[in-house]
């Protein structure tokens, strides 16, 4: 059982083939901050597309790391983690950094076990658009908003 798998200088070439490997070891804790696009993948985009069919299977991962990647990729992956598995979700270097919280904080009441949400612009600081309004409905389930940093 590997309980934290860091996917540091590893480039996922078959999203379908991780997510089958960390089944089968039973990942509790999946950190994409040092993930490498494939070569052959026409933009990190295109890549996380992927990513997002192949997680709808993921079946023991509780916490997700996400490296640079805009707010859009970070909703499309996590979003497609069966609603009553993902607990953490980890995205330290939003691009661009302005963000909308609507997306987010509908991905995060949606999955309802939620409870911890870390966001951090790629700068340092986070400048929502709309304000923090969205972020009120995350407040039942929601027990920690660790190093969010606003601007």
């Amino acid at each position: 059982m590997m309980l934290n798998f860091h996917l540091q200088n590893v480039r996922v070439s078959s999203w379908p083939d991780a997510v089958a490997f960390l089944n089968r070891v039973r990942t509790r804790r999946l950190d994409m901050r040092r993930v490498v696009h494939p070569a052959n993948a026409c933009s990190p985009e295109e890549s996380w597309h992927s990513a997002a069919k192949a997680f709808a299977d993921l079946r023991t991962v509780r916490q997700l790391e996400f490296p640079r990647a805009s707010a859009s990729a970070i909703c499309l992956v996590a979003g497609a983690v069966p609603r009553d598995r993902l607990q953490e979700l980890g995205a330290n270097s939003l691009a661009p950094r302005e963000v909308e919280l609507a997306p987010i904080a509908a991905l995060s009441s949606a999955a309802g076990s939620l409870s911890s949400l870390r966001l951090r612009g790629a700068a340092g600081k986070l400048k929502i658009a709309g304000g923090l309004a969205p972020l009120t409905g995350l407040a039942s389930s929601l027990t920690k908003l660790v190093r969010t940093k606003l601007k």
